[in-house]
Formats: structure tokens, sequence, C-alpha cells
């Protein structure tokens, strides 16, 4: 089915797997050579995951984001999704006021994602090598306490299930980076992409 999609919008690039590699895989395995010197800012990548659903707009609005911030070098990406978590504790309450203007935050919003490439390109080599050092990111605090990820991270451990959580990975990674995550700011927390599951 894949390989029979006709996207006339770009450059589509089809992966066909041999084994299911998993969430995880699947994200580390996206845009391996995402360019390390930023490359073109004309080229964005967008990830999405089989159970989105994108507004007729989103391309206009990602592309005039990436107009505006590209040369942020504290951009890690830009989200699509309305980010409702608040890292500290969990509650899903979060509201930025600012006059529905876009805002950074520390999470990375992976509905609708579009990684920015020096710090994509960055985070693959990163991720490869701490984790094959065994290093885990579990250990990101808010004020001496642990984000509500690393609280899923630990618990998902604690049951001897693997935590298959790539955004814990790039959140230790922009946090290490000094990075944030561009989010839309929509009235009535409208979005650009929304999950169906």
């Amino acid at each position: 089915i894949a390989r029979g999609l006709r996207w006339g919008h770009g450059r589509l690039a089809v992966t066909v797997r041999d084994a299911n590699v998993g969430l995880v895989g699947n994200w580390l395995g996206c845009w391996q050579d995402a360019p390390a010197d930023g490359g073109d800012w004309r080229t964005a990548v967008l990830v999405l995951e089989d159970d989105m659903e994108v507004s007729p707009i989103y391309w206009r609005w990602l592309k005039s984001m990436w107009g505006h911030y590209a040369y942020r070098t504290d951009l890690a990406g830009i989200s699509l999704q309305h980010q409702h978590t608040r890292a500290s504790d969990g509650a899903s309450s979060l509201h930025v006021n600012n006059g529905d203007a876009p805002y950074l935050y520390k999470i990375p919003g992976s509905w609708g994602f579009s990684p920015h490439p020096v710090a994509w390109a960055k985070f693959l080599a990163w991720q490869k090598g701490q984790a094959g050092s065994g290093y885990e990111p579990n250990d990101l605090q808010f004020k001496g306490k642990d984000v509500v990820t690393t609280k899923w991270w630990k618990e998902m451990r604690s049951r001897g299930q693997d935590p298959r959580m790539w955004t814990q990975w790039y959140m230790r990674f922009m946090e290490n980076e000094g990075l944030f995550c561009l989010y839309p700011n929509l009235p009535a927390k409208h979005a650009f992409a929304a999950s169906w599951n």
C-alpha cells in the first residue's frame, strides 16, 4: 500500500521494514540523512503517525513558522499539535496566555512534528551513543522532582517493560542543548493536527 502512495507536494520517501522496529525504531529511523549544517531551509520534514488527522491549512502554517524561526539556534522543531501537558506534574491544563501567538516549550510535540535539521542530526548521533553506553534518560527533573515523563519511564521499568519513549530521549537532549519546541497557540485549544488514538 505504502509503495502505491501518490504525493504531489514534494519528495516522498517510503521505507519498507523487514521486521517491526516499534515506535521508537521508526522515529529514530526517520530522516537519517538530516543535514547537520541545516541544509536548505525551504525543505521541511514532517513526521505523521498513522492515526493523525491534519488541518487543511497545516502546511501553510508550518512553512510560515519555518520561514520565521528556522534561524533560531534554540529550536528543536515545530509541532502541529496543541500541547496540553504540563511537564512538572502531567496535568492537562497547560495554557499559554500570549494572545494566541506561537510559543516555545521544553516538551517535544510528537503529533505532527517537524524536527529542526541541525538538532535532529545531532540528536540521532547523541542518542545512538547514549543508548549504546547503557544510559537511560530517566533523570529529567523540575525543581528537584521527576517530571511526568520520567515518572512514566520509571514506572514502566519497574513493571519490567521497555519504556519505548523517543520523546523522553529527545527531552533529555533538548535539556542538554537548551532547545525548545515551537507550538501553535490557537483559540479554544484548536490545533493543526490531532490523534485519533
